[in-house]
């Protein structure tokens, strides 16, 4: 029976769904396919692996899900706290398209590595170019010369087609500072180009060898799946970045292409893309950043797509939905969207802040999907399909090489600094605190101030230059500074700090605002929030470490008063959980820290770049999620004569919004030097005007 698939960009076609087990293309399926435009064609031909490896309109109807995810996630990620999983939905499409058209050329003896290879400059490099020349330029008109810098070297890493790597050592995906990073998304496309760097090798070998390539396969998944689930706790970055940890996301998709199986029934079929679009769905909404993953969760988005995949045509929602004009039309550009989006959304974030309303999301969405529609039909046609193509890969590689230099020479020269204003530049260099040199930290005596011999991370790689990221799971120090958790028989009270870096930032200021009689404990290690599960010691993992000795302290020095706080992660149920176990200790006050004022990105930098040039207080740039949560806390959590709640919003912020500095100099009396770490002239602010009172009235 005939049935409308899709309507592309005014074309309409027509197949038909055949009910028996041949699934060769009728005489009428030949001619339709050969009418459509080049992009819309199948890239390779019919092969005993897949007799029928044509054009599949749902498969772009799936790439249009995956974007529609991605966009999501970005522009509204509190509604779709999964989204970011389209680029997992992505990976498998991949892994299934590339295996059939390597392996199905491999069987005919007509595969060449090199051929490959060109083919994937022709669809890569064109849309890519334009976009890193866009982030560059808009690097030039809004970055300072520290931003510009990064993006230089992002440039020149995501040229080479190893972002990942670079971003594994730079930056967490979802850290606070990573919306900063224009070229942020281009992680996947090095994932993807490192795992085609050797399965068609692998496939070529296993052809040339008379070894399975299923067998090869699925060896490789396991291997590569077991070592995911293995690194997502123990390393979430490498985890998030490593293309070990990803492999078995394109290997599910290349294991359906190597079995080369299809749904044989309608019901079968039917049923399959039922679920596997219930599987997507069901992780782009339950899934968030803070979920542990890989978990059953995580494998929702990969096993349903494949279940899409293996249904085909047969299935009602893959013919009637996903075949469909505006899916398919989506899913054609969906490269060049995905590339466009992020810089948008990255350089709007930049310059507005939080102010990036409902209406304006929407603006960049439309504007994206047009910057997208014109990269697509004016920049990458012509090289892929047009009067360019015999050229395209010479002239591909040279621009990007010129990329490449470009980006390096950005970040050589620091940024071009001679862009900026000599006020912007004096400003900023106050701040200036890149390792090994650290100089901010050295300027404030942060370290000093900090009491940092109080944690159980070794400071000295971090001082050398080392990646900070990711540091809760590194390997603690033998043992912290005694002054630390042991009790001074001179004083005769005590207060102990237990938390992440946010608990370490309010140290300077009960430092120097505590009675005499009172004596500061502080078990505080960075990026480890407070935890009572942990019964033993450890000595791989520096977060186990510094909570079971935070409630070993409590235990032998019997602090008056513990004061908890942390960065993320405010769980009102954890946190009460936390203080009635504190109690039963014998702790007489417990106070639970409030978040900090989050920024969306690094206040100086905000600061530098408001059109009024250093307000005194601003809303726009707030990260608007941690005030709704500090509402729920205050609401949740009991504040009496045992337990208090340290409401830092309602001291820093009113309705006019937050402060960025306290004092007459705006660099010495700044708030916070990045995106929400208290300063220390912040935190003797906050200990004098809120935490002292609360600690010394529980005597």
């Amino acid at each position: 029976m005939p049935l409308q698939l899709s309507q592309h960009f005014g074309r309409t076609y027509t197949t038909t769904l055949v009910d028996d087990k041949d699934t060769r293309y009728s005489r009428d399926n030949r001619r339709i396919r050969d009418s459509m435009p080049p992009a819309t064609k199948a890239p390779y031909p019919p092969t005993p692996l897949a007799p029928a490896c044509s054009y599949r309109p749902e498969i772009d109807g799936l790439r249009a899900v995956a974007i529609l995810l991605v966009l999501g996630f970005h522009a509204f990620p509190d509604s779709i706290p999964g989204g970011f999983l389209g680029v997992d939905v992505f990976f498998v499409i991949s892994g299934y398209l590339i295996t059939q058209m390597v392996w199905s050329t491999a069987t005919t003896n007509n595969w060449n590595l090199a051929t490959f290879y060109l083919g994937r400059i022709r669809r890569l490099f064109p849309s890519l170019l334009v976009v890193i020349t866009a982030a560059l330029a808009g690097g030039w008109c809004f970055m300072f010369p520290d931003e510009y810098s990064r993006l230089g070297n992002n440039v020149f890493m995501a040229a080479l087609f190893i972002s990942n790597f670079e971003l594994m050592r730079e930056t967490g995906y979802f850290s606070p500072d990573a919306s900063s990073n224009p070229l942020l998304h281009l992680w996947s496309l090095g994932i993807e180009e490192q795992f085609y760097l050797f399965w068609p090798i692998v496939l070529a070998v296993a052809w040339r060898r008379s070894v399975s390539p299923k067998l090869a396969c699925w060896t490789l998944l396991i291997c590569s799946l077991a070592y995911s689930a293995a690194t997502a706790r123990s390393n979430s970055t490498v985890f998030f970045y490593s293309p070990l940890t990803r492999s078995w996301e394109l290997l599910i998709g290349a294991a359906l292409a190597l079995h080369s199986s299809t749904a044989r029934s309608k019901l079968a079929a039917n049923v399959a893309a039922s679920s596997g679009i219930f599987l997507i769905i069901t992780a782009a909404f339950l899934l968030s950043k803070a979920s542990v993953f890989p978990t059953a969760l995580g494998l929702l988005p990969t096993i349903g797509t494949a279940l899409i995949l293996w249904a085909g045509l047969r299935a009602r929602i893959s013919a009637s939905i996903l075949s469909r004009g505006p899916m398919v039309a989506l899913g054609i550009i969906s490269y060049p969207l995905y590339l466009w989006h992020w810089v948008l959304f990255s350089y709007a974030g930049m310059l507005h802040g939080s102010a990036t309303t409902t209406y304006l999301r929407v603006f960049l969405i439309g504007l994206s999907v047009l910057l997208a529609w014109l990269t697509y039909f004016y920049v990458e046609r012509p090289f892929r399909f047009g009067r360019l193509k015999p050229h395209a890969p010479a002239l591909l590689l040279a621009i990007m090489s010129l990329c490449a230099f470009s980006g390096y020479l950005v970040s050589r020269l620091n940024g071009i600094p001679e862009r900026r204003t000599e006020r912007e530049r004096e400003f900023l260099d106050f701040f200036e605190n890149d390792a090994p040199g650290c100089q901010y930290f050295l300027r404030v005596g942060l370290f000093r101030k900090w009491r940092t011999e109080c944690a159980f991370f070794n400071l000295a790689p971090d001082l050398a230059g080392s990646p900070v990221e990711n540091r809760r799971d590194s390997k603690p120090v033998a043992a912290i500074a005694e002054y630390c958790y042991q009790r001074d028989e001179r004083r005769e009270h005590a207060v102990m700090l237990w938390g992440d870096s946010h608990v370490t930032a309010l140290s300077p200021g009960l430092q120097e605002y505590l009675p005499k009689d009172w004596q500061l404990l502080q078990v505080s290690t960075l990026e480890c929030p407070p935890s009572i599960d942990q019964q033993v010691p450890s000595t791989t993992n520096q977060c186990d470490q510094n909570n079971y000795f935070a409630v070993k302290t409590v235990k032998e020095s019997k602090p008056d008063v513990v004061v908890v706080a942390q960065n993320e992660d405010h769980s009102p149920e954890k946190l009460q959980r936390i203080a009635t176990f504190l109690r039963e200790l014998g702790v007489r006050r417990v106070i639970l820290v409030g978040p900090v004022p989050h920024w969306a990105g690094e206040l100086p930098h905000i600061l530098a770049r408001s059109r009024l040039f250093m307000p005194r207080r601003l809303k726009d740039h707030l990260v608007s999620k941690h005030r709704d949560l500090n509402n729920i806390l205050k609401r949740a959590l009991p504040n009496d004569a045992h337990q208090k709640y340290a409401d830092l919003m309602q001291l820093l912020c009113n309705d006019q919004g937050c402060l960025t500095y306290l004092g007459d100099d705006v660099k010495s009396t700044i708030t916070t030097w990045d995106y929400g770490h208290l300063t220390p002239f912040a935190s003797e602010f906050v200990a004098r005007e809120l935490l002292v009172d609360l600690i010394t009235s529980a005597k």
